[in-house]
Formats: structure tokens, sequence, C-alpha cells
């Protein structure tokens, strides 16, 4: 009896390879489908929007990014190096945006605006860039308080450099820098 058990393990186990080496790969028509559902896919209503609709996007991401190279009352000079005005917002240790760019000889605006708990000012160096010098400009008013406003007037020496800048009570924290090109 053990002799046909063995026997009929082994007719199994041969008919069941059998099998699965008769099984044929999918058809090509299959693969197919499959392959051209997928790329279906990815053509979305989206990519065969009509090119009419998508001149005024394009045309609009191309005003928005030219504006913000180089236009608004930001940062832009206008080419010729004439007056520029910046906005800057003060937090508690910290200028947003801290980083200018200039042209030498130029006299900005920096319109600063304290929207921090604490008093705060903005004191620039001078041509030699050594702070609490006659030539430093500085916030009017000097100490601006929380939710107050002021400005800084400040002319750019007349040869390119990096200028530092800081806050008088936040001397190691609020910093910051005017490049002058």
């Amino acid at each position: 009896m053990p002799l046909y058990a063995t026997e009929s393990l082994y007719e199994v186990s041969q008919s069941q390879s059998q099998c699965q080496a008769a099984m044929p790969p999918p058809p090509l028509r299959f693969r197919a489908v499959v392959a051209d559902t997928f790329l279906s896919m990815w053509n979305t209503a989206l990519t065969r929007a009509p090119r009419a609709a998508m001149l005024p996007a394009l045309a609009a991401g191309v005003a928005l990014l030219a504006y913000a190279c180089g236009g608004g009352d930001n940062g832009g000079t206008g080419g010729n190096g004439g007056p520029s005005t910046f906005s800057v917002t003060m937090g508690d240790n910290f200028y947003e945006p801290n980083e200018f760019t200039v042209k030498a000889g130029q006299k900005i605006t920096i319109n600063l605006q304290n929207d921090g708990a604490a008093i705060h000012n903005m004191r620039v160096a001078g041509a030699d860039n050594e702070y609490n010098n006659e030539d430093d400009a500085v916030s009017d008013p000097e100490n601006i308080s929380p939710g107050d406003s002021g400005s800084l007037v400040w002319t750019a020496p007349g040869k390119a450099g990096v200028i530092n800048l800081r806050c008088d009570i936040h001397p190691t924290d609020s910093t910051g820098t005017i490049i002058v090109e």
C-alpha cells in the first residue's frame, strides 16, 4: 500500500508541473490593452485643454514673473539707480526681508513696521561698515514700539560692497545686509 501512495503523489506532482508548464504567457493583445489603458490615464482633460484657454494663464504667469523680478515698490530700482523703497516687517528678533540690493550712490527708503512684542529699530552701518559712528543711518523714530511704524532713509556709498544693518536692541539676532552693486 505505501508504494501505491508514493506513486500517486509522484503522479500528482508531475501533472501539476505539466499544467504549469503548459500555461502560455498572456497574449500580446492583452499586453497592448493594458499599456493603452495606462497611457490613456496620463492623457487627462488638463493636457487636452485648448491652447486658447492656456494662453491667458501663460501670459499671467509671465507678467507675475516679470513683476517679481524687478517691478513693484519692494526693491525695484527702475534700472537707473534712482530712489527705491523697501517695506520691512520687524518681528521679535528678525527683519523680513533682511537682504537688499542697491546701486552704488542710490538713495533708499526703508519703511519699517514693528509686528513684534518688543521695541525695535534699524541701524545701517556707514561706508566704513562700523556701527555707532557719525555715518550710520538710524530709523526714525529711533525706537519703534510694537504696532508702530517708522522709516529709514539712507544713501549707498559710491563703491560696491556689503553694508551691515542691525537692531540696536537685539544686535545679534535682528541683522541684515545691503548689497551695493
